[in-house]
């Protein structure tokens, strides 16, 4: 247990390092769903352009 706290603190570092990830994974996750959103949206619209024959 003692190994598993002193990974977290990162002897002393971790309360900068941890938020540092969280705000990376944050911020991809909202690009993941940004681009997902996108790509239907030019899909719907490719899909309306042609005449809806998809």
């Amino acid at each position: 247990m003692q190994t598993l706290l002193d990974f977290i603190r990162l002897n002393g570092y971790g309360i900068y390092v941890w938020p540092a990830f969280v705000f990376a994974a944050a911020v991809l996750a909202f690009m993941g769903l940004r681009v997902r959103a996108r790509l239907r949206a030019a899909e719907a619209l490719l899909t309306r352009l042609e005449g809806g024959s998809r």
